[in-house]
């Protein structure tokens, strides 16, 4: 078990470390006004986002995905290694007392659900062994059916970006392995970017207070990683960015909304409501500031 629970933490820095770079210079470029672990917690999202709709599209017209997969990570580690300097630099600016806090926490919360995990026998929770069916099918070469709802069957149109996303990590590391990394990590991000969303709206001595609500209080967030919600983990996770995205750069909003559309599409109307709810506030705001100054 020890074994595999080093393995496992191999997989999510490997997972994180390339998926996260495959889209930093996309995020860099389009919100440089950022804090820059906003821009950071945003590349991963959006890598994962180009991931998963690289092997959408591969699937839409039956082409292996691992070719348009593995060419957003190359030309995303080809843009960061042209700006790896801008990326990377100026340590002293970029991280606070409250971002190392931050760091810290998620990654305590990382080792202990990656340790959970390691300890449980996770097929005989929820729908685990289902998305195991799924991955198996793209490692056994078989088509693996995309749609949108209504075209198409349940079976075609059930959320598979989960499922296109691991597939690369299970053509090297064990399923099962996989299985047990993957959403705990994502279940991590979705905090910070919490506690990012807090940041960039100012709100400094809240922000922590965020990420740990989000980490260990709100149980829905983690009970999914025992039903093995894998879709609805994911959707999760790109609605906080999406709603983080539309503070730093709007801009990065469309590609958001179709990952979330392909993780898990019901979650994709609430997404819908909560940003048209987020804009009307806004915009009540700005009205209501100019009559207060008059």
């Amino acid at each position: 078990m020890v074994i595999d629970l080093i393995l496992e933490v191999i997989l999510t820095f490997v997972v994180l470390a390339i998926t996260t770079i495959s889209a930093a210079p996309i995020v860099f470029y389009m919100a440089p006004r950022a804090r820059w672990l906003t821009r950071m917690s945003l590349s991963f999202v959006l890598g994962f986002a180009l991931i998963t709709l690289a092997g959408i599209f591969s699937a839409f017209f039956s082409v292996n995905s691992m070719i348009l997969q593995g060419g957003v990570v190359l030309a995303g580690f080809g843009l960061f290694l042209r700006d790896w300097q801008r990326i990377a630099g100026c340590g002293e600016e970029r991280l606070d007392r409250e971002d190392w806090m931050a760091l810290g926490i998620g990654a305590l919360y990382l080792f202990v659900c990656l340790l959970f995990f390691d300890r449980i026998i996770i097929w005989m929770g929820g729908d685990a062994l289902a998305h195991a069916e799924i991955i198996r099918m793209l490692l056994d070469g078989r088509t693996v059916p995309i749609s949108i709802p209504p075209l198409g069957s349940y079976w075609e149109y059930y959320p598979k970006g989960f499922h296109l996303f691991a597939y690369p990590w299970a053509r090297v590391f064990p399923m099962l392995d996989v299985l047990r990394a993957l959403p705990v990590l994502m279940t991590a991000v979705t905090p910070l970017l919490l506690y990012s969303m807090a940041r960039e709206l100012g709100r400094k001595d809240e922000a922590v207070y965020a990420l740990i609500l989000a980490c260990l209080v709100f149980p829905a967030h983690y009970s999914n990683l025992i039903w093995a919600g894998y879709p609805t983990i994911a959707a999760e996770m790109l609605l906080v960015a999406a709603l983080l995205a539309a503070l730093v750069d709007r801009r990065l909003l469309p590609i958001m909304l179709l990952g979330i559309l392909f993780a898990h599409g019901r979650l994709l109307a609430l997404a819908g409501a909560v940003l048209l709810v987020w804009q009307a506030a806004i915009c009540k705001r700005c009205h209501i500031r100019p009559v207060a100054a008059g």
